[in-house]
């Protein structure tokens, strides 16, 4: 476990909403592979969007969430760290 705070101290971060003083368990990209308190990172890309699968991590145990757009209903309990890449933030 990490704390939220230094895996994304390098990150170029629009803003924060939501406690970034969290502990997560893995960086994910694929909603699939996201297990208890992993940070989901939604990619853009050519022939799907991360973006819809945001709802999917978080059932599947997300606390937080990288994104270039933020969801239209945001849960009080996950905190969403919104970029200009996500692509940029996930290899940072």
């Amino acid at each position: 476990m990490q704390e939220l705070n230094h895996l994304i101290e390098n990150v170029h971060i629009i803003n924060i909403f939501g406690n970034n003083d969290k502990l997560v368990s893995s960086i994910e990209y694929n909603s699939k592979n996201v297990k208890l308190n992993s940070l989901f990172v939604a990619i853009k890309g050519e022939n799907f969007d991360g973006h819809k699968f945001i709802s999917e991590a978080i059932d599947r145990g997300a606390n937080s969430i990288v994104c270039e757009d933020l969801p239209e209903t945001m849960l009080d309990n996950i905190t969403y760290i919104l970029v200009n890449n996500s692509r940029a933030a996930l290899a940072e």
